[in-house]
């Protein structure tokens, strides 16, 4: 939440939260306005979340275009910068395939192709991934949550929309810009494009989604 205030600056027509409750899945909050407007009152405890600021560029500045966004089964949570520009050419044939969207947004398209994927990989979310990643055209900087992974591991994966982990003692985090990486950490690494990220609260490990091998 504090992280979400820090980027107002950049603008914004709304913002959301998706924190792990453990034992209970992953709960979504989201409004139009600035988060400085959200009451934190209205989070719970957890040890694994995301947020966003939306600038609408694709889709109308209403609820449900608003991130986090998730698939159709609600497994698979995700916020993201940038554009996805074939958006519509994934959405006709994932809607061929029977999946259904409530928003305008190419996030959307894209945590649902990430869905697709999954389900296609033994539902592996690293494998899901990679595959997603592999079909899509244009930028993106993306922190995506699994519900099979119980609130212990968060994804990041960027290309052309900047990605930074900050490195804390058994904490880590995940931001856009330094900015929204709290005071009090003071090592930072860079993602590259073409890079994917897991953090967990001990580690991160760096894959590549051309490539199987992580450093």
């Amino acid at each position: 939440h504090e992280g979400l205030k820090s980027l107002e600056y950049r603008g914004y027509d709304s913002c959301g939260v998706a924190l792990s409750n453990e034992g209970e899945g992953i709960k979504v909050f989201r409004q139009l306005g600035p988060p400085s407007e959200m009451l934190a009152s209205d989070f719970f405890e957890s040890s694994c979340g995301m947020g966003h600021t939306r600038w609408a560029t694709h889709g109308k500045v209403t609820l449900s275009n608003t991130h986090p966004h998730h698939d159709q089964e609600n497994n698979i949570y995700l916020v993201h910068n940038g554009v996805i520009e074939n958006a519509d050419k994934i959405k006709e044939i994932l809607e061929e395939d029977g999946c259904k969207f409530y928003g305008e947004t190419d996030s959307e398209v894209l945590v649902n192709l990430i869905s697709y994927y999954y389900a296609r990989s033994d539902n592996d979310p690293l494998t899901g991934l990679k595959q997603a990643l592999r079909n899509v055209e244009g930028t993106y900087g993306i922190a995506v949550m699994f519900q099979s992974d119980e609130g212990k591991v968060i994804y990041g994966a960027r290309k052309s929309s900047p990605l930074v982990i900050g490195i804390g003692n058994g904490e880590y985090f995940l931001a856009s810009d330094t900015s929204a990486i709290p005071p009090h950490i003071n090592k930072i690494a860079y993602l590259e494009d073409n890079q994917i990220a897991c953090l967990t609260k001990n580690e991160f490990k760096i894959h590549y989604v051309d490539k199987s091998e992580f450093l």
